[in-house]
This record gives C-alpha cells, sequence and structure tokens, in this order.
C-alpha cells in the first residue's frame, strides 16, 4: 500500500496464495471449481465453428425480419379487404 510517500509491503502467508476449492465455489457465486475448467474447454471446442454460428445468427435475424413484414403484409391486406368490403356494402345501401 502507498501511503504519504511511504510504501508498505505486505506479505501473505503461504496457505493464502492457493484457494481451497470451498472457498472458491464460494467466491464464484457457488458455482463448482471445474465449471471455469469445462466452460473453458467447451469454448475451446467450440471456437473453430464461431463464423457458422455468426453466419446461422445473421441467417436467423433475417429469417425472422422477414417474417415480421409478411405479418405486416398481411395485416395490412387483411385491412384493406375489409375496408373494400364495407364501401361495397355502403355503395350498395344506396338508394340509387
Amino acid at each position: 500500500m502507498k501511503g504519504n510517500g511511504m510504501e508498505q509491503k505486505l506479505k501473505l502467508p503461504a496457505q493464502c496464495a492457493l484457494i481451497p476449492p470451498e472457498e472458491q465455489q464460494l467466491v464464484s457465486g457457488g458455482a463448482p471449481a471445474w465449471m471455469t475448467d469445462f466452460v473453458t474447454d467447451v469454448k475451446d471446442t467450440l471456437r473453430p465453428y464461431k463464423p457458422y454460428f455468426q453466419f446461422a445468427w445473421q441467417l436467423l435475424k433475417a429469417g425472422i425480419t422477414c417474417a415480421k413484414e409478411a405479418l405486416l403484409i398481411y395485416g395490412y391486406t387483411k385491412i384493406m379487404i375489409h375496408s373494400l368490403k364495407g364501401i361495397k356494402n355502403c355503395i350498395k345501401a344506396l338508394p340509387w
């Protein structure tokens, strides 16, 4: 620690250098100690396929956008058809 121009060096006992698995679980939010190794192994395994996942994600987003636009077109078409039917019924109801 530094304070007022003086340096204080802290020396920790040797047992503080290694964190026991039980304490590591507490520090890591309750995850087992082997979880970090597992996550690292999975990331290393999937890393070569990352471009394919990115492409699939972009394709999925494009598909969702197309579906959204198709539903909008369908909805506007239904509104237009009902409006035309209403106009047709109004014209039929005219006395001439």
